[in-house]
């Protein structure tokens, strides 16, 4: 029997490896969100279990093949109460000029120093405009989390993500069940 977490990876790797890659993820009144996914069709996820805020430099379209690594530093809201930090380790491959594949791990950290960590896949594009960002992607959390954080140990998620032109970034996390 193939595992949720491995299935949901294979078939995000199959939209990412594909000419006609779309997660398509609609946030809707109060950030319920529903999911839209070629060949399945809407999923409703629900309200977000974590938003999370970062700053961001703006990103310039860059040639087809261009990777580059970054570690990002963002906050957010776990379950509508728990303050967490979190820190992204991320590798970006621009697949073309404005459309980029994020690869990487993630680790959360609440005010006791309870963790939980997850692997992360991201696709994304630029509008070259005004330089704002939006993507989608999934975490797959290990079952490694702690204390208050336990409740994320082998999570998988759908998020959505966007950068604005000033560099304030959000991010909104959906169970994916």
């Amino acid at each position: 029997m193939i595992n949720k977490e491995l299935l949901i990876l294979v078939i995000f790797w199959g939209f990412v490896n594909s000419s006609s890659s779309n997660l398509l993820i609609t946030i809707l009144e109060h950030q319920t969100a529903i999911a839209t996914l070629p060949a399945v069709g809407n999923v409703v996820l629900g309200k977000p279990f974590f938003i999370e805020s970062y700053s961001n430099s703006t990103m310039q379209p860059q040639p087809p093949g261009t990777t580059f690594n970054t570690t990002g530093l963002g906050a957010g809201i776990l379950n509508g109460s728990a303050e967490v930090q979190t820190k992204a380790n991320a590798t970006i491959t621009f697949r073309d000029s404005q459309t980029m594949f994020l690869e990487g791990r993630a680790k959360y950290t609440d005010n006791n120093n309870d963790t939980a960590s997850y692997m992360f896949l991201e696709l994304g594009t630029i509008n070259p405009n005004d330089l704002t960002y939006s993507g989608g992607g999934i975490a797959i959390f290990d079952q490694n989390a702690t204390g208050m954080l336990n409740s994320l140990s082998n999570v998988v998620a759908v998020y959505k993500s966007s950068i604005d032109a000033d560099g304030n970034a959000t991010v909104y996390y959906y169970h994916w069940n």
